[in-house]
């Protein structure tokens, strides 16, 4: 009797290189689209924002589909461990470099080696920004879907200092998420405007619009300046401590 051999499920890894960078190509090309009959910021946001809700679904189900045999990961330290050593390689190839935390919530994730931006020329300044920016969705979004998973919320805040390195900053919510199995983290009518809101304005966190993401760019222009400004503020200051330093954990490369 032929007893057929079970192959563990995978995907070739250009073909997966291709279709995620397809994605942020097409976007790209609606947003110029709408862009040309319209001037609406908000309907030309929506197309990139499809990249940061594709990149949160894709975090939700790998981590679900990992924890399916492990134990319960609890502290949000722990939780990002998991992210920077475990599930950022299987999309980007690559541990993270470096994870530092303030141990109030604070992390700073640093990918040295983008995969992304590898094959990208050097750019500086307003032109760097305008071509890396779209790129950051996806990956953003990716953190959240991970974090909202484990019963956090957590805004993300992404920036590209120099090619091809790529930072996040991520800020979780006092209040965890309330999640249940088998309930969609959103729909579309519960999604909510979140470039407007205000950086002390407290909402609930039961729905996976509490979390945001926050693109910037090298000159500082963000779309939610006090709340950019709020949490690097803390991430630097979490660098110069030594409560930082003493959490610091550099990842394997």
């Amino acid at each position: 009797m032929i007893v057929h051999q079970q192959l563990p499920m995978s995907v070739n890894v250009a073909s997966l290189d291709f279709l995620l960078i397809e994605l942020v190509h097409t976007a790209k090309r609606l947003a110029e689209d709408r862009k040309k009959k319209s001037s609406s910021e908000k309907s030309i946001e929506s197309d990139f924002q499809m990249l940061e809700s594709i990149g949160f679904q894709v975090g939700r189900k790998i981590t679900e589909r990992l924890l399916l045999n492990r134990n319960r990961i609890t502290e949000t330290t722990d939780v990002m461990r998991f992210l920077c050593r475990e599930l950022w390689p299987i999309v980007f190839r690559k541990p993270l470099d470096n994870l530092k935390t303030n141990r109030r919530g604070i992390f700073v994730l640093t990918d040295t080696y983008f995969y992304w931006f590898t094959k990208m020329t050097a750019m500086t300044g307003t032109e760097m920004a305008q071509i890396t920016t779209p790129y950051f969705y996806f990956p953003s979004g990716f953190i959240r879907g991970v974090v909202y998973t484990f019963g956090y919320s957590a805004q993300v805040i992404a920036q590209c200092p120099n090619l091809p390195t790529c930072i996040f900053h991520v800020k979780f919510s006092p209040n965890p998420t309330q999640t249940s199995p088998g309930k969609p983290s959103t729909s579309e009518s519960s999604q909510t405007d979140t470039s407007t809101r205000p950086a002390n304005s407290q909402t609930p966190t039961t729905t996976r619009a509490s979390s945001y993401t926050t693109l910037v760019s090298t000159s500082n222009q963000v779309s939610n300046e006090a709340e950019a400004s709020a949490v690097e503020t803390s991430a630097n200051q979490a660098q110069n401590t030594e409560d930082a330093t003493e959490n610091e954990d550099r990842l394997p490369s």
